[in-house]
């Protein structure tokens, strides 16, 4: 892993109620194949479950993991 978000970066969104990041840079991700497999948690709140989701959507969406796979490099921004 190149880089990944800090919970840091999300400080300043609304309805976050808590964010864990697991993993650091340097680190070597296994295959994702199961749901215990992940780089992190978010838990957000919001007055229907339509804002949670957008909340949790923009959260996402910001979020940045990049990673090399061998020769190549993957980029979610």
């Amino acid at each position: 892993m190149r880089n990944i978000s800090n919970p840091d970066d999300f400080c300043d969104f609304p309805g976050i109620i808590e964010i864990q990041i697991i993993n650091k840079p340097g680190d070597t991700l296994q295959d994702m194949n199961n749901t215990m497999t992940r780089t992190g948690i978010a838990v957000a709140e919001g007055d229907s479950a339509e804002q949670v989701r957008t909340r949790l959507m923009d959260l996402y969406s910001a979020f940045v993991l990049e990673v090399e796979h061998e020769h190549e490099s993957l980029v979610n921004h």
